[in-house]
């Protein structure tokens, strides 16, 4: 019989054997695949580079001999003990076929205990293995084994997710009592928000605990994270700059956290501080007045949160609306308010935006209007359909939400800031909510899209728990073959009351029987099958009684009828079965003989 499927096959269970290692020429095997024992040959000196080797070690050639000849059934073992092995020097010896005996016994489907023979050509033993045991190799991660590679997770919802525009934001007395923007992590989620791929450098961190929760807070370690990298780094006041993985600059994010860094920092080395920024970067740092006035002279836009911590944004590399035409469309007949609005903004446009020209005409006149851009004629349709057939059309989106509570002097100011073009993060989609600006990102729903892997099979990693906690559970097998994979699953499934004549049992102690095993933590059950535990009664002792009892009870009362003065033989009497009907029989008083399988279980 070829080797070639044998080799193909244990490389297809994650065994690959190089050209070098495929030591084996030929196999026989029981054709009618019932006994386990089999015959291959292999040569005795294998070529090595220049050398020539002995070839003195079974274990790896004993992994093919375990499927009895069945290649179908073929899996790769590997050998984790071997009790005696006795090898005789060949001398010298030629290119010489050898032949390998083996003797195979599946004593488990996860195991195998075998014994081989290497004989010579002239049929002297050279290699003598006794009571080799083997275990299952399951190196190769199978179909419904959990993947660990974040990246290859399925994620088919996303939610759209608001928050406020980070490049809009300007000092304002109210943003003091707003506990939102407190601290750094929310921070570093609106710059995350607004820009999921920045590259953040944080000077002087005095722990990792603070940056664990923050990572955690930007979902780095999931499939759709909004960092790219985190560095950290530390800047001597010579202007040195040391970063822990060797990343260079400029980065998207400066984050400075501590207090007495802060300081140093930007008392001695700002301009190196401000180079590390990036076009359209943002700063994070503490207060202080050298901070404050380094960044006001670089001309970023710095907003104070509750007067402790600064968040400065360089201000972006845009195209204004300076020199062009504006076109304001109304409804046929707006409002009063609508009205109002539209003539205010049309003077701030053309007074403070610089706008060359602004029109207000209402949606019925929109065709007698001049129009340069032709793209611009299909303006009532949708801006995502629009921008999706012409890339080139820049459709924006604003809600300013009720007219009534518009903050006309904010508002004007958005709108300059939506109507801007910037070349990194160019936002289509606005909303005004509570003074703020928002912009929005498509994100994972977490939680539906894990349900969604547990239920094709992508199940996440298996948590260790304690199985009373977790209520209902059933038995899984995580792999087929491999007993380490087996593990309790948690069942959801929504409470019901249960009807008459029937109660729910929270299982918390099993006797270890298998049906007991694969069955749920929590039965229904009828009433007159359970009993009620006294006060003094433990768990552990009382589940070892109802199925060895009731079985011994059923075999001795209901079908053998045992009397007193009658004998009776009771096998495996060790047992939990076996001990249960010994001490029924002797409560009975007939007289009782027994057999075990060990002298240990005799004294027993």
């Amino acid at each position: 019989m070829s080797m070639n499927p044998w080799y193909k096959k244990l490389a297809e269970g994650g065994l690959f054997f190089g050209p070098q290692f495929q030591s084996l020429t030929s196999l026989s095997t029981d054709g009618s695949r019932i006994r386990s024992d089999a015959l291959s040959t292999t040569n005795l000196k294998k070529k090595v580079g220049k050398d020539y080797q002995i070839l003195s070690i079974l274990c790896i050639q004993l992994l093919l001999m375990l499927a009895c000849g069945n290649l179908s059934t073929l899996k790769a073992f590997l050998p984790v003990f071997i009790s005696e092995c006795r090898i005789q020097s060949l001398g010298e010896t030629n290119d010489e076929e050898a032949t390998i005996s083996y003797q195979n016994d599946h004593n488990c489907f996860a195991t195998r205990r075998i014994d081989a023979t290497l004989l010579g050509p002239s049929g002297s033993v050279v290699i003598d293995m006794k009571d080799v045991r083997l275990s299952l190799y399951t190196g190769k991660m199978g179909s419904g084994e959990t993947n660990d590679d974040i990246h290859s997770e399925r994620h088919p919802t996303l939610r759209v997710n608001w928050r406020p525009d980070i490049l809009s934001l300007i000092w304002q007395p109210d943003l003091v009592d707003n506990e939102t923007q407190a601290v750094i992590g929310a921070l570093l989620d609106l710059i995350g928000h607004h820009n999921p791929r920045m590259r953040v450098l944080e000077l002087g961190p005095d722990c990792d605990c603070r940056p664990k929760s923050w990572l955690s807070l930007l979902h780095k370690e999931t499939a759709l994270p909004r960092i790219q990298s985190w560095n950290t780094g530390s800047l001597a006041e010579n202007g040195d700059l040391t970063v822990s993985n060797g990343a260079s600059g400029p980065f998207d994010t400066l984050l400075i956290s501590k207090l007495s860094e802060s300081q140093k920092l930007w008392k001695h080395t700002p301009e190196k501080l401000i180079s590390l920024v990036g076009q359209n970067g943002v700063v994070v740092t503490r207060k202080t007045d050298s901070a404050l006035s380094s960044l006001a002279a670089a001309k970023f836009s710095i907003v104070e949160i509750r007067k402790q911590i600064i968040l400065a944004v360089r201000t972006p590399v845009s195209k204004s609306l300076l020199g062009k035409d504006v076109l304001i469309i109304t409804a046929n007949k707006p409002s009063s308010a609508v009205a109002k609005f539209s003539k205010s903004l049309s003077t701030y446009l053309k007074q403070t935006a610089g706008a060359a020209q602004v029109n207000d005409v209402p949606i019925a006149n929109l065709n007698q209007v001049s129009i340069t851009s032709k793209t611009t004629d299909a303006l009532k349709c949708l801006s995502r359909a629009l921008m999706l057939e012409q890339p080139s059309l820049r459709f924006t989106v604003y809600d300013v939400g009720p007219v009534g509570l518009l903050n006309t002097t904010s508002t004007f100011s958005y709108i300059e800031r939506i109507l801007t073009v910037y070349e990194d993060c160019d936002d289509k989609e606005f909303i005004q909510a509570h003074g703020l600006l928002y912009t929005s990102r498509f994100g994972p729903d977490f939680g539906i899209n894990a349900e969604f892997r547990r239920q094709i099979g992508e199940q996440d990693p298996i948590e260790n728990t304690a199985l009373s906690t977790v209520g209902p559970a059933k038995l899984s097998i995580g792999k087929p073959g491999v007993t380490d994979s087996l593990h309790f699953k948690q069942i959801r499934e929504p409470s019901t009351t249960p009807p008459a004549g029937f109660i729910d049992v929270a299982i918390k102690a099993g006797s270890g029987y298998w049906h007991q095993i694969i069955s749920a933590q929590q039965k229904r059950v009828p009433a007159w099958a359970a009993q009620k535990m006294l006060q003094e009664e433990e768990d552990s002792v009382l589940c070892t009684i109802p199925i060895a009892y009731s079985t011994a009870i059923y075999a001795l009362l209901d079908r053998g009828n045992l009397r007193a003065g009658e004998s009776v033989l009771i096998h495996s009497g060790a047992g939990a079965v076996g001990t249960a009907a010994i001490t029924l029989a002797m409560r009975i008083g007939a007289t009782v003989y027994t057999t075990t399988s060990s002298q240990v279980k005799r004294d027993y």
